[in-house]
């Protein structure tokens, strides 16, 4: 089967398969769409779902209703946003701009193109490195769960979103904190203040125990979340 028909009889579901799963899963799915051992046809395929995605596909999306409010309040309340993405960061900083989002985020941080970085817990432990960010002062919000995973090995707390591709018992498993139904309502949880309302993080590092932090926390975001600085 000739690459351009594979991609064509799937659609969508391969641009899904991709942002869920990450390049090396993606590689197998096709081989086994394709039905072929033969890795340079899946390389093949791989390029041509690019070419296709680079140019039209990665726009085939729409921000959720009620985000950008929630950006713009996380940010009034003094948090530095960044993205963690699954997708390589030459498409997801794409993204962000053309929906006009960059401005709440202070970075943009995803996979190469060669896979380097595609899991959670290494592409976290890069953004902390590379934002000389306090593992302490920070919290991962994601829809499925490699992103709870991936933030518990860096010793970060984790909440789950329910309008993802994840399930609450998915983000529960995994060990998110708190499962958000709405972004109102992360917006009401990270509110800085000191009340009943508010989200406290770990002061020592270890991100099963509670503590407090300063508003500054930084917080970053899974799926197609806009941001401004590259990787």
């Amino acid at each position: 089967m000739k690459p351009k028909v594979a991609l064509k009889k799937e659609g969508s579901d391969g641009n899904f398969i991709l942002d869920r799963h990450g390049l090396d899963r993606f590689r197998k799915s096709l081989a086994a769409l394709l039905g072929t051992d033969d890795d340079n046809l899946v390389e093949e395929t791989v390029s041509v779902y690019r070419e296709r995605f680079g140019a039209v596909g990665l726009f085939e999306n729409r921000v959720y209703d009620g985000i950008p409010e929630m950006l713009q309040t996380l940010s009034s309340f003094g948090h530095m946003l960044y993205v963690a993405t699954a997708k390589p960061w030459i498409f997801a900083e794409r993204i962000v701009d053309h929906f006009g989002l960059s401005g709440h985020f202070k970075g943009i941080y995803g996979c190469e193109l060669d896979g380097e970085r595609g899991d959670k817990t290494s592409l976290i432990a890069h953004i902390l490195d590379a934002e000389s960010i306090d593992s302490s002062e920070t919290a991962m919000i994601g829809d499925r769960e490699h992103d709870i995973i991936g933030a518990k090995a860096n010793r970060i707390p984790a909440f789950g979103v329910l309008w993802g591709y994840g399930t609450r018992d998915e983000l529960e498993a995994s060990g998110a904190r708190a499962c958000f139904g709405s972004p109102r309502e992360i917006a009401t949880a990270f509110n800085g203040a000191p009340d009943s309302q508010s989200l406290s993080f770990p002061s020592n590092g270890a991100a099963d125990r509670a503590g407090s932090t300063g508003k500054m926390a930084p917080v970053f975001w899974d799926r197609r979340r806009p941001g401004s600085r590259r990787r």
